[in-house]
């Protein structure tokens, strides 16, 4: 079975709700809002015919509306989704609800009838679809978020939970556990929401540069496949690379961690807008942020020291040289985007990696121009682009310019055909 669009994870938001308030908690406060059926039907209607590698259940705390997740795995079943496998986020909540137990078995079941078609997706992909919770090896997980500082979760009512679902749902398929247990890498904090709210208490007067998070996830996380006749599921294909969200009033946004706020104020667009152009709109935002996630995540660090330096935090093993190192990063990766940016008019038949490769071509070439020592130029391709130690010293000024005439050759031929 042939699928035209993949997505590495998609989010639904069950709930704004939420029994607890947790410190760092970075959705801020819970509001009075759960999602609709009509969202979720809405959604599920236009991500049909779309392999999805991992469905996230997310809030506020979903399990205050055990109702609206069964709804929501009800219907994926129905008008059959590919689903690979599916995690659940909660604070620990319980209430013993049985018919969410036996929603998630006959979820499970149907997993099962579905493998081979999501086996030999996977098998063929070339991409890396693996989930970030593959290591717990199930189909379908509940998480329990009992880490953190500032969370008033009761061990006794997350041992219950665990009990209850484990002798519920008796599948080797489903697993359970404290999030304390399993994953490794849960010290980071997102400054949105409450934990950008209550910094001084999380971070104190130093923190390792690491150990913070300024969210910002305005790249390109889409790509297409190549047209490789070794890959014949892949033909013209489209990828996203990335996390989206719905969240619980339609509103869609990339990653899963940005507060309410921000949503709000500012979402990719609502998926009640959609009339079967979900994937395009998700192509128009990349188009217009078109940098890569290795700059985003440099631009990300220099805004975590940005608000380290107003807020008067000392940052760990960070040196004066470091700042100005991070900060010139920061300065090339706004010109890289600003061209990347202008460039994709005047070449509108390249794909996301082909426009973002002649925009760094450009760049460098301007370097180059402007006498820019090689080693800061060699410092951003290492540290802001895909380029590999091996091909970063045949990036000369001869060779960018090479480049860019060839992907302009490219545009003509495929115009041309077009036409």
């Amino acid at each position: 079975m042939k699928f035209d669009y993949y997505m590495s994870c998609l989010t639904i938001e069950i709930t704004r709700r939420c029994n607890k308030h947790c410190l760092f908690c970075a959705k801020g406060d819970a509001q009075n809002l759960d999602i609709t059926k009509k969202i979720i039907d809405k959604t599920l209607s236009e991500v049909k015919g779309c392999f999805i590698n991992t469905l996230r259940i997310s809030g506020g705390e979903p399990l205050l509306r055990p109702d609206i997740i069964c709804y929501l795995l009800n219907q994926i079943i129905e008008k059959h989704i590919i689903v690979n496998d599916v995690v659940m986020f909660t604070n620990g909540h319980f209430t013993g609800d049985s018919e969410l137990a036996n929603c998630i078995c006959t979820f499970l079941n149907y997993l099962r009838q579905i493998e081979s078609e999501a086996g030999t997706i996977m098998r063929w992909s070339n991409f890396n679809f693996t989930s970030k919770y593959s290591s717990i090896a199930a189909k379908f997980a509940i998480i329990i978020s009992d880490v953190g500082k500032g969370r008033n979760v009761s061990p006794d009512m997350v041992n219950d939970l665990i009990t209850y679902y484990s002798e519920k749902i008796q599948d080797d398929a489903f697993y359970i556990m404290k999030q304390s247990e399993d994953f490794k890498s849960m010290g980071q904090i997102t400054l949105e929401g409450n934990a950008k709210r209550n910094y001084k208490d999380l971070i104190g007067d130093s923190v390792y540069i690491n150990q913070i998070k300024i969210l910002n996830n305005n790249y390109c996380f889409v790509t297409n496949s190549a047209n490789n006749p070794h890959q014949p599921f892949f033909h013209n294909t489209y990828f996203v690379m990335k996390t989206l969200t719905v969240s619980a009033n339609g509103n869609v946004f990339p990653g899963c961690s940005m507060s309410y706020v921000r949503v709000d104020n500012k979402p990719m667009f609502n998926i009640l807008d959609c009339n079967k152009n979900f994937f395009e709109k998700v192509d128009t935002f990349c188009w217009n942020n078109p940098i890569c996630d290795m700059a985003m995540s440099k631009r990300n660090t220099f805004a975590a020291m940005e608000f380290c330096r107003k807020k008067g935090i000392k940052i760990k093993n960070m040196t004066k040289q470091d700042y100005i190192l991070f900060q010139m990063l920061d300065d090339l990766i706004n010109q890289y985007e600003t061209i990347a940016r202008d460039i994709h008019p005047m070449l509108p038949y390249l794909n996301h990696a082909e426009i973002d490769g002649v925009a760094i071509a450009i760049l460098v070439n301007n370097l180059y121009e402007k006498k820019i020592p090689k080693e800061y130029i060699d410092f951003f391709l290492k540290e802001c682009t895909d380029f590999g130690p091996e091909n970063i010293p045949l990036v000369t000024p001869e060779w960018c310019r090479g480049f860019i005439l060839s992907y302009v050759e490219k545009n003509k031929e495929l115009a041309h055909k077009a036409q």
